[in-house]
C-alpha cells in the first residue's frame, strides 16, 4: 500500500542532498508519497524570513511530520543529526512509525548490541543497513491493499487496513507491519489476538512479549 513518508536526516552538505534526493526516488518509484524537508521551502522564501527563519523551518518541518503515515531516518554518523533526533522521537510520541537506515558501519550506541543511541534504537518499529533492506521492510507501495485483508482482524486496530501486505509468513519481528507488533496493541485483548496469530505462524516471540 502507498504511504506518506516524512524522510529525515542531515542534509547540510552536498553530499547528504544527494543522496537524499536519490533515497527519495528510490522510495517514489516504489510507489510511496515522499516528503523531504529539503524541498519543504525554498532558498528565498528562507532568507525572506529573516529573523523567523529558524521558526518558520520548525514549523514546515513539524506539520509536514502530522502528514506522514511513517518516518524514514537516516541515522549515519558518530552521532544521530539532532534536528533528526528530534524528528524520531515527535513521530514516535505521536504514534507514527519510524524506519531507520544506517549505512555507517562503525559501531555506535552504548553497548555492542546497539546501532545507535539506546533512545534513538528503542524509538524504531524497523532498522535498515541498505536502501535495499528499507525499500524491502516498507513493501511495494505500488501493490493494492484491501481493508478486510488487514492481518490483525480488529477493528480497534489504529493500522486497520494499511498493512504491509497480508501478512507474510517469512516476515520476522523487525519487519513486521505496525498493527502485528503486539507492544503496538491498543487493548489488552487486542494483544492477546495478535500474538495468538503470530505464534500460529510459527513466529519464535521474544521473551519479553507475554
Amino acid at each position: 500500500m502507498s504511504r506518506t513518508l516524512y524522510q529525515a536526516g542531515p542534509l547540510f552538505s552536498r553530499a547528504e542532498q544527494s543522496f537524499h534526493r536519490e533515497l527519495s526516488a528510490r522510495l517514489r518509484d516504489a510507489g510511496h508519497e515522499v516528503i523531504w524537508p529539503g524541498e519543504l521551502l525554498t532558498e528565498a522564501q528562507i532568507e525572506a524570513a529573516g529573523p523567523h527563519a529558524p521558526n518558520r523551518i520548525y514549523t514546515a518541518c513539524r506539520d509536514a511530520l502530522e502528514l506522514c503515515d511513517c518516518v524514514v531516518a537516516l541515522l549515519d554518523g558518530t552521532q544521530v543529526d539532532d534536528g533528526t533526533a528530534w524528528e524520531i522521537g515527535y513521530a514516535h510520541a505521536k504514534g507514527i512509525p519510524v524506519y531507520g537506515l544506517r549505512t555507517d558501519t562503525r559501531q555506535a550506541g552504548e553497548t555492542q548490541y546497539n546501532h545507535v543511541n539506546s533512545m534513538i534504537q528503542g524509538c524504531l518499529a524497523g532498522f535498515a543497513r541498505s536502501v535495499e533492506e528499507l525499500t524491502g521492510m516498507l513493501g511495494d507501495g505500488k501493490a493494492v491493499q484491501k481493508e478486510d485483508e488487514c492481518p490483525c482482524l480488529d477493528d480497534d486496530c489504529p493500522q486497520r487496513g494499511d498493512c504491509l501486505s497480508c501478512y507474510p509468513h517469512e516476515a520476522s519481528m523487525e519487519n513486521l507491519p505496525y498493527c502485528m507488533r503486539p507492544e503496538n496493541a491498543v487493548s489488552k485483548e487486542h494483544k492477546e489476538r495478535v500474538t495468538a496469530r503470530l505464534r500460529a505462524a510459527g513466529m519464535q516471540l521474544g521473551g519479553g512479549i507475554r
